[in-house]
C-alpha cells in the first residue's frame, strides 16, 4: 500500500483552505486513484486554532506519518506545497527514512523557478502595469530562492516583474522606487493559499501592500487567489508526485 500526505503551512479560513489545499488534495486523489491521500498542516498554531474553534483535528506531520507506517504503509509520499526549503520544509524532510519519501519544495532549482515563473506569466496581462508577487519570506537562507525567481520573473515577463516578500528581503520597500515608475500595479500573491496574509497584509492593513502601493499614487489592482486556486499549480504539484510514485 501507498500513501500520499499533503503537507502545508496550513489556514485558519475556511473559504481559502477550500478554494486551495483541498482542491490539491482533490486533484492528487484523481490522479493517483491507487494512492491514499492524507493532509497535516506543519504549523502547530493553525492546527491549535482549528481544533479549538471549530473541532477539526489535522494531525502534526509526525504523528500522521507514524500512523501510516504502522498500519502497515510500505511506502508514505510526503508533497510539501511550501514554495522554498525553509524552517516548515526542514520539519517534513526530518521525517525521510527507508520508507518515507519527502518531495522537493516548488523552488527548488533553475527547471523548478522556470516553470512556476512560465505559470505566472500566464496569469497576467499585457495591460496589468508593475507586476508586484508578494511572497511570505524567511530568514532562512533559503529565501535566497526569491531572489532567483525574481531575475526570472524579469527575463520571461519583462522589467516590469517585481518581488517582495512580507517577511525578508526583498520587501516592498526595497522596490517601491522602482515601482512608482509605473501609473498601475498588479499584485499577486505568492503563496498557496490567500489566508490571512493576503487578506490582512497585502489588501486590508493600513501598511498593507495594497494601501502603501496606492500612497504612493498608483492604481492598484490585487489578484487575490492562492496559486492552489490555478489549476497549471495543481498540475505542477501532480507531476511531483508522479517523479516518484511512477519514476
Amino acid at each position: 500500500m501507498k500513501a500520499l500526505i499533503v503537507a502545508s503551512f496550513g489556514t485558519t479560513h475556511g473559504m481559502a483552505r477550500r478554494q486551495t489545499l483541498e482542491k490539491i488534495e482533490r486533484q492528487l486523489k484523481h490522479d493517483f486513484p491507487g494512492v491514499d491521500v492524507f493532509s497535516t498542516y506543519t504549523s502547530a498554531m493553525v492546527r491549535n486554532v482549528l481544533e479549538r474553534r471549530d473541532g477539526l483535528i489535522i494531525p502534526a506531520p509526525d504523528e500522521l506519518t507514524k500512523e501510516l507506517l504502522d498500519r502497515g504503509y510500505a511506502t508514505v509520499v510526503i508533497l510539501p506545497t511550501h514554495l522554498i526549503a525553509g524552517i516548515e520544509y526542514k520539519k517534513l524532510k526530518s521525517l525521510e527514512g527507508e520508507n518515507v519519501v519527502v518531495q522537493r519544495p516548488l523552488l527548488n532549482d533553475s527547471e523548478d523557478l522556470l516553470k512556476l515563473a512560465r505559470i505566472l506569466k500566464s496569469i497576467t496581462n499585457e495591460d496589468d502595469g508593475a507586476l508586484v508577487f508578494v511572497g511570505h519570506g524567511s530568514e532562512d537562507r533559503a529565501a535566497l530562492a526569491y531572489l532567483a525567481l525574481e531575475d526570472v520573473l524579469k527575463e520571461e515577463i519583462g522589467p516590469n516583474a517585481f518581488l517582495v516578500n512580507l517577511e525578508s528581503y526583498p520587501k516592498l520597500s526595497d522596490r517601491i522606487e522602482k515601482i512608482q515608475s509605473y501609473d498601475k500595479a498588479t499584485v499577486i500573491p505568492l503563496m498557496i493559499v490567500s489566508g490571512e496574509h493576503v487578506l490582512w497584509d497585502v489588501i486590508e492593513s493600513p501598511d498593507s501592500v495594497k494601501n502603501t502601493l496606492e500612497a504612493a499614487g498608483l492604481e492598484v489592482d490585487v489578484k487575490a487567489k492562492g496559486l492552489g486556486a490555478y489549476k497549471k499549480i495543481r498540475d505542477l504539484f501532480s507531476g511531483r508526485v508522479g517523479e516518484i510514485l511512477n519514476g
